[in-house]
């Protein structure tokens, strides 16, 4: 048996209606008793499912086929790049030679699986019949995808009866939209996990309510969802617990964890390419996160995109040019299109690939201090925080400057962001007298201002109370 954790699912009548909507909000059609579910997509006509990339796109159509028989359906799963015929003909062909899914137990065996069929699929002209047609926008731009596209319309005449669900990312299919314009077609937006489901899935996994609740507030940044809220990551998470174990997973900073979701994530892509680049493109991916941070934004147009490769002094920008296409570049790798502009697929990912780039610069106070100081009111720019964040993760000694910094400027408004800097660290990596300062700094500051300390603050702060105090 299979372990899946049902996505959170909104459906639109029309991709307008979804484009114009806040896909990332769920209380609105909860509160109306609204709420789409994964059952609701075996009663539903043909679909577009339409999700960023990690929201489990692939795993929710091998799921429908895998509960197809069990809802009265019969249904297939194939990858659109694996199509290398007549669609029609290859569906024929996959309907006798694809795996079983009663024969399917485990979810690696779900996940190696390029096609998979239920007992008695067959194709035939019956609502009871249900294609699943993966990644639309991973098929290579050109005469291919045109034939692509062609067939598919073919086949949605020719079996007007069948279901089609076809699954694409938001914002490829937001460039292509028009293609479909003659469709009738519902379309299924995957929003991100509630923190209550990505806590029932590490549950399951075996971590502990304190473990989850530190990894938690570990990985938590002020008004922004958890990275675990992506059932990509959560999965990671999920497999390096069983790999190796819920105690190792405890012990990682949050720089040791985002380094293995960016690895992670650029192996995944890098297999489905066959482009094996993923050190070139990371070295790129840092020089172009910290460009960003310095400019305080987190897009850039594909213009300065081009200029920013004209501009990086070294053979790096002429040796990735010549290995990596830009599209691949855009769409495989932490890279999200925007059409006109791109940025990071998580902001996270951008502060901390800068941070790695800090730390290779070398001299990284001097840097810190050139870059995240706003010299006119001797204080951190508070876009910073994160990123510095991440450079102590990285480099523990550096926290010891950002503490002096503090106790030098009386002036420097030492508010929230800051004392969670100073203490959201491995406190085990710590000298001791330093840990009794940040403590006593920390806590005499909220005392001399008489103002409450939030939880999360405070929460962190025990770990670096002494018996002495």
């Amino acid at each position: 048996m299979t372990n899946f954790v049902e996505p959170n699912l909104q459906k639109y009548e029309s991709f307008k209606e979804l484009s114009e909507t806040d896909s990332t909000s769920e209380s609105i059609s909860e509160l109306l008793g609204t709420k789409f579910t994964f059952t609701d997509l075996f009663n539903l006509d043909n679909a577009f499912i339409l999700a960023e990339p990690g929201y489990g796109k692939t795993r929710l159509l091998k799921e429908i086929v895998i509960k197809a028989t069990n809802n009265g359906k019969e249904a297939i799963y194939l990858d659109l790049k694996n199509v290398n015929k007549n669609l029609i003909t290859f569906i024929e062909e996959q309907s006798c030679s694809a795996r079983k899914s009663s024969t399917i137990h485990t979810d690696s065996e779900l996940l190696n699986t390029n096609s998979v069929k239920s007992e008695k699929y067959k194709l035939q002209n019956s609502n009871n019949s249900i294609i699943c047609l993966d990644a639309l926008d991973e098929i290579t731009l050109g005469k291919e995808f045109s034939d692509k596209i062609d067939q598919i319309k073919l086949l949605y005449k020719t079996y007007p009866e069948c279901k089609i669900i076809i699954t694409c990312r938001y914002h490829h299919f937001f460039k292509y939209q028009n293609i479909f314009f003659d469709f009738k077609f519902n379309y299924i937006h995957i929003s991100p996990f509630s923190v209550q489901k990505a806590t029932i899935f590490l549950e399951k996994c075996g971590f502990s309510k304190e473990s989850i609740e530190s990894l938690i507030n570990l990985l938590s940044f002020k008004n922004r969802k958890l990275i675990i809220q992506v059932p990509r990551y959560l999965d990671m998470i999920g497999k390096l617990a069983r790999i190796k174990g819920i105690d190792y997973v405890r012990k990682l900073n949050r720089a040791e964890l985002f380094e293995h979701f960016i690895y992670r994530k650029l192996e995944v892509e890098e297999q489905k390419t066959g482009i094996k680049k993923k050190e070139l493109i990371k070295r790129v991916l840092e020089k172009l996160a910290l460009i960003m941070e310095i400019y305080q934004t987190n897009k850039v147009s594909k213009d300065e995109l081009i200029s920013f490769f004209d501009d990086v002094n070294s053979n790096l920008n002429i040796s990735f040019l010549q290995q990596v296409q830009l599209e691949i570049f855009y769409d495989k790798s932490l890279i999200k299109d925007n059409i006109t502009h791109i940025e990071f697929e998580n902001t996270e990912f951008q502060e901390y690939l800068a941070a790695k780039e800090i730390n290779r610069i070398g001299r990284t106070d001097q840097v810190i201090f050139d870059l995240a100081i706003d010299h006119e009111i001797n204080a951190i720019i508070p876009s910073w925080f994160n990123t510095l964040g991440f450079v102590v993760d990285l480099n523990i000694s550096l926290l010891k400057g950002l503490l002096d910094f503090g106790k030098r400027n009386s002036s420097f408004l030492k508010d929230e962001e800051y004392h969670k800097l100073l203490t959201k660290v491995n406190v085990e990596s710590l000298p001791f007298e330093q840990r009794k300062q940040i403590f006593e700094d920390v806590f005499l500051y909220y005392q001399n201002v008489l103002h409450w300390i939030r939880f999360e603050i405070a929460e962190n702060l025990m770990y670096y109370f002494d018996s002495s105090h």
